[in-house]
């Protein structure tokens, strides 16, 4: 039987992985992509999490197109 982590730890782990040192544009592909596993495992909280991570990141680092596709996934 396979026990999900908590919530909490969960959302450390997308703090860490948004501070990590890694290009901006993989690192906003890469929550992206983490926010839509969880929503397809019907986590919408944490999906929104990433992909709100992934929106400010992506400001930072003036990533129009990630930007865009980011806004049609997430409208905040």
């Amino acid at each position: 039987m396979e026990v999900d982590p908590p919530d909490w730890w969960k959302r450390l782990q997308l703090r860490i992985l948004s501070r990590w040192p890694m290009e901006p544009r993989k690192k906003i592909k890469r929550l992206m992509l983490l926010g839509d596993e969880y929503a397809e495992q019907g986590e919408d909280e944490l999906a929104e999490e990433c992909y709100r991570l992934s929106l400010e990141i992506a400001e930072e680092a003036r990533a129009v197109h990630l930007r865009k596709k980011l806004e049609q996934r997430f409208q905040p």
